[in-house]
């Protein structure tokens, strides 16, 4: 069965029900280089990850098969469905990356236990080189409509967000990696 299109097809238009300024901002940091971080947090569930595209999304430089601008993807977050669209996807050769998702309200109603965290996420990962030799931070700065309350979006999102990243060390140290697509 053809998955539902949820968001507008351009990650620009997707106009989301979040403060304008950012409300959740951490950093952590994976054991790891950011090639493999990427890949990890990208997955396709066919390799093992968490996510299944609903469309292509527009190919600009390097895309992994699970992240493209535009792209509306469901990510499955500690075993739950999310329907998000993403966007602004950076890989340059040298200097952070950086990748955007939008999920939620007014498109699309979180399913549960979500709504108790957030209500709608605007969030923005960038990874950058270190601290030491084959490691990665990463940055998160996120716009939510909280749940219950700002402190319990905080402490979960806090909580949760390095998991999606969590099998690159895994992945390096064995040197699985599928990389980005041309």
């Amino acid at each position: 069965m053809p998955k539902k299109i949820t968001y507008p097809s351009k990650f620009e238009d997707a106009k989301m029900d979040v403060p304008e300024a950012p409300n959740v901002e951490f950093s952590f940091v994976v054991k790891a280089p950011k090639a493999y971080v990427m890949d990890a947090w990208h997955l396709l569930k066919s390799e093992g990850g968490a996510i299944e595209p609903i469309t292509p999304g527009n190919a600009n430089g390097k895309n992994w098969a699970g992240v493209a601008h535009d792209m509306e993807r469901i990510i499955n977050v500690g075993g739950t469905d999310v329907t998000q669209i993403v966007g602004n996807v950076q890989t340059p050769e040298n200097g952070d990356w950086h990748f955007e998702w939008k999920a939620g309200e007014p498109y699309y109603k979180m399913p549960f236990p979500f709504p108790l965290i957030m209500k709608s996420v605007h969030g923005q990962a960038t990874l950058i080189d270190g601290p030491g030799k084959n490691e990665t931070t990463v940055k998160i700065t996120n716009r939510h409509k909280p749940g219950i309350a700002l402190w319990f979006t905080r402490f979960a999102i806090k909580s949760a967000m390095p998991g999606l990243s969590a099998a690159a060390p895994k992945r390096f140290k064995n040197k699985e990696f599928f990389g980005a697509k041309k």
